[in-house]
């Protein structure tokens, strides 16, 4: 899931980052460390 969550975010960084922060309580420690990328 860490590779496709990534590859999302390459894809679309502003929408993840946004979505980020709704996702980052439900998911947690993936997303964080999609955020600090």
């Amino acid at each position: 899931m860490r590779k496709t969550i990534q590859e999302k975010v390459r894809k679309r960084k502003g929408h993840t980052i946004h979505r980020s922060e709704k996702r980052r309580k439900e998911i947690g420690s993936s997303c964080l460390l999609v955020d600090q990328k």
